[in-house]
């Protein structure tokens, strides 16, 4: 798993889409495997968005007017009971819209 820049600008709202695959490069099926939600995690916003699953994809939507100005590391985190794991990390990289 390598980080990754999401780029967004001040105010807009974020649609995200995490494909889920697995160390042998199969996709990962979240229901299948007992995976009850999906998390866009950015801290320092306060984001913490429920998504939703279909087969190996996680989806996300975060609303406008959350974001502002700067660069925030965030997470995509898969919970089931007993089970946690860090699928997707990088910075969500807000720039200012130029007035």
């Amino acid at each position: 798993m390598k980080a990754k820049t999401i780029q967004a600008f001040e105010g807009d709202s974020i649609k995200l889409q995490v494909a889920v695959y697995d160390d042998r490069g199969q996709a990962f099926d979240l229901e299948e495997n007992k995976i009850e939600r999906v998390i866009f995690e950015v801290p320092r916003l306060n984001i913490n968005e429920r998504g939703e699953m279909k087969k190996n994809v996680a989806s996300f939507t975060v609303d406008s007017d959350i974001t502002q100005p700067g660069n925030y590391p965030y997470y995509v985190l898969l919970i089931g009971e007993r089970l946690k794991f860090t699928v997707a990390y990088g910075i969500l990289q807000v720039m200012s819209v130029a007035k």
